[in-house]
């Protein structure tokens, strides 16, 4: 999935229910975390996946 997502950027990807999602925001760390590049590209494609025209 993270492939897909981030259009081949290294990027990682996490799907988890919302109830296990404990962490605040930016208290959580990884290897990728720092590539604005990649952050853009899956946040965009996220955004397109998301649209109306996919559901």
């Amino acid at each position: 999935m993270s492939k897909a997502v981030g259009g081949g950027l290294p990027l990682a990807v996490l799907g988890i229910k919302k109830q296990f999602d404990a962490w605040s925001p930016g208290h959580h760390t990884g290897t990728f975390r720092g590539n604005q590049l990649a952050m853009a590209t899956g946040l965009t494609t996220l955004q397109i996946l998301n649209g109306a025209e996919h559901r």
